[in-house]
C-alpha cells in the first residue's frame, strides 16, 4: 500500500517502556503525529488470524480512546501497533497502508 498524500517521516529511534523495548517511527500527517510500534512478542501470543493465513488488512485491529486511536497487526513474532489523535478511518487508512510493507519487513528480520 502507499501512505495518504502528505504523510512525512518525523523521526525513528528505539526505545523501551516498562522493560518492553520497541522500534518507533513516528510520522507527520495532517498536522498530527502518527506513532508506529513495532515490539517482540511470544509465538504462542500471536493471534489465530496470522495462523491462519489471514491477510494483513483482514487482520487490523482497533481500539480506541476519547483521544487516541488505535490499530493493530501482527506478524509470526512480532506485534505492529498505529497510534494517533487521527480520526479512526484515518488511521486505519495508515495502518492498512503499511501493514504489507512493514510485515514483509519484520518477517525478513525474523528469519534472519
Amino acid at each position: 500500500g502507499q501512505l495518504p498524500g502528505g504523510t512525512t517521516l518525523v523521526a525513528a529511534h528505539s526505545c523501551i517502556f516498562n522493560g518492553q523495548r520497541f522500534g518507533h517511527v513516528i510520522l507527520k500527517f495532517h498536522d498530527q503525529l502518527v506513532s508506529v510500534l513495532v515490539t517482540a512478542v511470544g509465538a504462542a501470543q500471536t493471534s489465530e488470524q496470522n495462523a491462519l493465513g489471514a491477510s494483513k488488512e483482514e487482520s487490523i485491529a482497533r481500539a480506541g480512546s476519547d483521544v487516541y486511536r488505535v490499530a493493530h497487526f501482527e506478524t509470526g513474532l512480532h506485534a505492529v501497533f498505529v497510534i494517533s489523535s487521527l480520526s479512526e478511518a484515518e488511521n486505519m487508512a495508515i495502518a492498512r497502508a503499511i501493514a504489507p510493507s512493514v510485515s514483509k519487513h519484520v518477517e525478513r528480520a525474523e528469519v534472519a
